[in-house]
């Protein structure tokens, strides 16, 4: 098979180089239009004026022209889907915004203490006057006590809003999830934490009746599984994994998921999808032997099931890029069965960037794509290896048909692994190590849950009250799966090294892992040593890559501050060695140390074994003082903390004092211990760092100050995390 077997694959590829440009290099200019038509004019010239033979000797000129074309559309297409760029963007508004007027475009999100909703701006009000506007906001309404709650928010809700939304805001600290990159590839740029009383609903109109619909499906649907379901943690396991409801998960469950290598079964997209399609398959197969209508009757029940199932997601976008994905293969098998897998696949994504060009950067998006590819590819070839019948002809044909399904499932797991492995690490820095063994309790016990979930549903549906009786036995046997699904997967979880945290690698050296792993598929697949010495030569380039970043590792040095949402820290790198000296209320929030400090203990080589937890307000009596193997000393006094690392002094001030500091290189104040500069003998001090235990206005205050005075200050309300490295 060669490279002109897969047309839909170039045109992807370009349309996907075409839209990376335009938002890494903001090539945002009207001119792309006329680009595009330049090149459709040329192509057609030489169309009619190259006789056949000639087009057929240069027919690569043709394929250029065209691919070239395509990139520009993928330009263009980005372009315009930015909405920001549109001149009536409220965003674009000189003047101040006092009110505007927004219809609520997603279903509402029910958070602990508050109401999440994403609203499209319809109007502004500013200077005296209503302006039509366009644009998205994120938009938090505080919850009011439960005694008077009486507020509820729905999709098509028409609100008028009293404020004007603020910027949302770059990481706090380095490493951490980009939060403002994630909301602007969904064209969000802006958000307002607001009180209820400022938002007053003046009617109801759904933007798309049809997501309307899905979205009172999707409701229903939940109900049915809350109602035969019992266990709260069994409840939250089957809305997640049924119908993409991820609110009620425990955290605890969440992170035993995602450290067993399982997380994908609670991410409702293409496997489901795919077990859903062969669920249908099985049920409907009967109906291809019927006559010559009988596949064509075949098909429309399989886009039926499977579009039924987007409709009770809420048209969730994960379950419609794998719904029409499989409608696709589906539609391909029934018209044409010798297809090309790989062109369908390249032409559902096609269609999915042409809608949306952002999903390119979704990391769903690209995890969904890059396991079905890996699994089209692999799965068989892996398979092939072992041949179990030839290994055990004399067994049963049953114990035959349970290590076929077995090793099946092993293949699978090997499959999707090669596939998404490099950028599974790229992003979430670990690996989990038995995730084969995890993937054989899971597809089929997750198989099982995802059918009688289904079931559950569709026979709620069904308006006779016996119904219910089967459906509290499907409700128990699903709750049971589910206990002992979860049962397994914790004692999977405490197996030794069950996963690899701390990994972390560039983009590039994603990008170096992907084409090692295309250049051994060729090398299996032409049997041509040059593919073995280009592989060995990347792998090389890796090597060295690596080694000189554990040689930057063992040599690094410094102490760091990061915004931890007020709670008091500071943290002391040596080598791959950390010690985080921090209140209690971070030091036992695994959660929130997760999210803040995780990604940036991977960027350098920290290994969650390596890091030193003290409490700043317990470990030590006062005047008592401590030093480790990190080569820093820590004196605790009434008011403050006097630390000394690498001949540098930094007095940590925790609440006010009168007494007289000692003089040091940096002060480091938390809890608004001062209020006034002028007050403070700052000149004792290199450099004054305000950490975010402070308030905002009290940071402020004192960033003012410091500007008028001359004096050196850091803000990490203002700047971020703060971080301080020594050669």
């Amino acid at each position: 098979m060669t490279w002109s077997s897969f047309p839909f694959l170039r045109i992807v590829f370009a349309l996907m180089i075409g839209i990376l440009l335009s938002i890494n290099l903001e090539l945002y200019s009207e001119s792309w239009t006329f680009v595009i038509f330049s090149f459709l004019s040329i192509y057609l010239i030489l169309h009619f004026v190259f006789k056949p033979a000639q087009k057929r000797k240069y027919h690569f000129i043709f394929g250029l022209l065209g691919l070239l074309g395509m990139v520009c559309f993928g330009i263009t297409t980005t372009q315009q889907k930015t909405e920001i760029l549109q001149t009536n963007h409220f965003a674009n508004s000189s003047d101040s915004i006092t009110y505007y007027e927004a219809i609520i475009d997603e279903e509402v999100q029910e958070k602990t203490k508050s109401y999440k909703a994403e609203v499209v701006v319809k109007r502004i009000f500013t200077q005296g006057e209503w302006k039509e506007a366009n644009g998205r906001i994120l938009l938090y309404i505080k919850k009011l006590p439960d005694t008077t709650s009486l507020q509820k928010y729905e999709y098509g809700d028409r609100i008028v809003v009293q404020g004007a939304p603020q910027r949302t805001q770059p990481p706090a600290n380095p490493k951490t999830f980009d939060f403002q990159k994630y909301l602007a590839y969904q064209q969000i740029y802006h958000q307002q934490f607001i009180e209820p009383t400022y938002v007053k609903v003046i009617g109801n109109e759904p933007p798309n009746y049809i997501l309307n619909v899905a979205i009172q499906v999707r409701r229903r649907a939940d109900r049915a599984l809350e109602k035969y379901i019992n266990g709260k943690d069994e409840y939250a396991i089957v809305t997640a994994l049924v119908i993409g409801i991820k609110d009620n998960l425990d955290n605890t469950i969440r992170n035993t998921y995602s450290n067993t290598g399982a997380m994908h079964v609670l991410a409702v997209s293409g496997l489901h999808v795919g077990i859903l399609l062969k669920i249908l398959e099985w049920l409907f197969a009967w109906l291809k032997r019927k006559g010559k209508h009988g596949n064509w009757i075949f098909l429309s029940l399989i886009l039926v099931g499977l579009w039924f199932y987007a409709f009770i997601t809420g048209l969730s976008p994960s379950v419609l890029r794998a719904v029409i994905m499989f409608s696709l293969v589906a539609i391909a098998k029934t018209i044409q069965r010798n297809s090309n897998i790989y062109n369908t696949i390249a032409f559902s994504a096609f269609l999915i960037l042409c809608y949306d060009p952002y999903l390119l950067l979704s990391v769903s998006f690209q995890l969904s794509y890059l396991a079905v590819i890996g699994i089209v590819y692999f799965y068989q070839k892996i398979y092939d290896l072992l041949r179990l019948e030839d290994i055990f002809p004399t067994l049963p044909s049953w114990i035959h048909q349970i290590m076929d399904f077995v090793w099946s499932i092993t293949c699978v797991s090997i499959a999707a692994q090669i596939g998404t492995f490099p950028i599974g690490v790229y992003y979430f820095h670990q690996f989990p190590v038995y995730f084969m063994l995890s993937n054989l309790v899971v597809i089929p016990v997750a198989t099982w849950i995802f059918g009688g979930g289904l079931a559950i549903i569709f026979i709620d549906f069904i308006p006779i009250s016996l119904l219910s009786y089967p459906n509290q036995l499907l409700g128990f046997l699903t709750k049971w799966a589910v206990w002992g699904q979860n049962w397994l997967l914790f004692a999977i979880e405490d197996l030794p090294y069950s996963v690899i945290n701390g990994l972390d690698i560039s983009l590039v050296e994603t990008l170096l892992i992907y084409s090692v792993i295309g250049l051994f598929s060729l090398l299996f697949v032409f049997r041509k040593f040059k593919y073995l010495v280009y592989a060995f030569v990347l792998v090389l380039v890796l090597s060295v890559g690596q080694f000189m970043e554990y040689l930057e590792q063992k040599n690094q040095s410094s102490f760091y501050i990061f915004n931890a949402n007020k709670n008091l820290n500071f943290s002391i790198l040596e080598a791959n060695q950390n010690t985080l000296i921090a209140d209690s209320s971070l030091l036992y929030n695994d959660m929130q140390i997760r999210n803040q400090f995780y990604n940036y203990w991977a960027a350098k080589g920290v290994q969650l074994a390596q890091v030193e937890y003290l409490n700043v307000a317990k470990e030590l009596a006062e005047g008592e003082e401590i030093r480790d193997s990190t080569s820093f000393a820590l004196q605790k006094n009434k008011n403050y903390n006097l630390l000394i690392y690498k001949g540098k002094r930094i007095v940590w001030l925790l609440s006010k004092t009168n007494e007289n500091l000692p003089k040091a290189d940096y002060l480091l104040i938390s809890n608004n211990a001062v209020r006034n500069l002028e007050k403070l003998d700052f000149s004792k001090f290199g450099e004054i760092i305000l950490d975010a235990s402070n308030s905002r206005f009290n940071a402020t205050k004192l960033a003012l100050q410091a500007e008028k005075l001359g004096v050196n200050l850091y803000s990490i309300h203002a700047k971020g995390g703060y971080e301080k490295k020594f050669e």
